[in-house]
């Protein structure tokens, strides 16, 4: 009997102590698992920190370009800007040269024309002051002192006659200044529509 107890007894150790083995290889497979499982939520996150450090990294290249485009495309239109202002001042000095050129031209002709015209008139004056002195040398050699009537009637239509000449050389020299007028009023307008033209075609 008391072997029986005693290996009764052996075989209750042995089996309490593979229950504690057992339970112990339990909690060390839970402890595993749980450390397993602690490593692989610390790789996730790890993984999940650096996906966004990756995202908010290209979001921040992303803006970076973007505003380094935004400052490119606003240095070309003020380049462009600039080049527009530019070449609208280079047609202004061109056509406010051309203007003066034009004025100065008109001007250069009006004063030939003023010379001209009086260059005409005194040929004209020394002209007619010839004239009146070789008329009155012939009418001393001729006419007798006593003038008579009729000599005088013909002196006062010869006067006449020369007056109404000189009013017919004036009303036609003021014709002249006229049609000079319209022409060079003409060539104003031209001139502008020439400009206009060259606007146009620019």
């Amino acid at each position: 009997m008391a072997q029986r107890a005693e290996q009764e007894r052996l075989e209750a150790e042995r089996i309490a102590r593979e229950k504690e083995l057992e339970r112990q290889r339990i909690e060390e497979e839970k402890a595993r698992k749980r450390e397993e499982e602690r490593l692989e939520r610390e790789r996730i996150a790890h993984e999940k920190e650096l996906e966004r450090q990756r995202i908010e990294e290209e979001k921040a290249r992303k803006r970076e370009e973007e505003r380094l485009e935004r400052e490119r495309i606003a240095r070309e239109k003020e380049l462009e800007r600039q080049r527009i202002e530019e070449e609208k001042a280079r047609k202004r000095e061109e056509e406010r040269l051309e203007r003066e050129r034009i004025a100065r031209e008109k001007e250069l002709e009006r004063q030939r024309i003023e010379e001209e015209k009086a260059r005409k008139r005194e040929e004209e004056r020394l002209e007619r002051e010839r004239i009146e002195k070789e008329q009155a040398e012939e009418r001393r050699k001729i006419i007798p002192k006593r003038k008579t009537k009729e000599f005088k009637l013909a002196e006062d239509l010869k006067k006449i006659e020369f007056l109404e000449k000189e009013n017919e050389k004036k009303e036609h020299e003021n014709n002249l200044l006229a049609l000079e007028t319209s022409l060079i009023a003409l060539e104003d307008k031209i001139g502008e529509k020439a400009l206009s033209i060259n606007k146009l075609k620019k």
